[in-house]
This record gives C-alpha cells, sequence and structure tokens, in this order.
C-alpha cells in the first residue's frame, strides 16, 4: 500500500476509537469519563502509528 492510503487508514482507526468511546459514553452515561478516554486513546493510537510510520 501507498503511503497516503496507510495515513488515511491511520486516520480512520483513531475516529473509529473516538466515535466507539462517544458511543459507549452516551450508552452508560458516564457523564464523558469514558469520552474523554477514549479521545485521548483514539488520539494516541493517531500520533503513535502517524510517527511510527513516518520513520
Amino acid at each position: 500500500m501507498s503511503r497516503v492510503v496507510k495515513t488515511v487508514l491511520i486516520f480512520l482507526l483513531g475516529i473509529v476509537v473516538i466515535a466507539l468511546a462517544l458511543f459507549i459514553d452516551r450508552a452508560v452515561h458516564s457523564n464523558g469519563f469514558i469520552g474523554i478516554i477514549g479521545l485521548i486513546l483514539g488520539w494516541a493510537v493517531v500520533c503513535f502509528f502517524g510517527l511510527y510510520r513516518m520513520n
């Protein structure tokens, strides 16, 4: 796969992680706690894989 395709997939993965966390947060009514963790995890995934792929 090309670099562009891999980069897009990494960003999509991060967005999916964030969306899933927000969905779970709404489902269990945890007052945003799971949503915040999901946002952090989602961006951690994007940043980690993004930096890993660039090298």
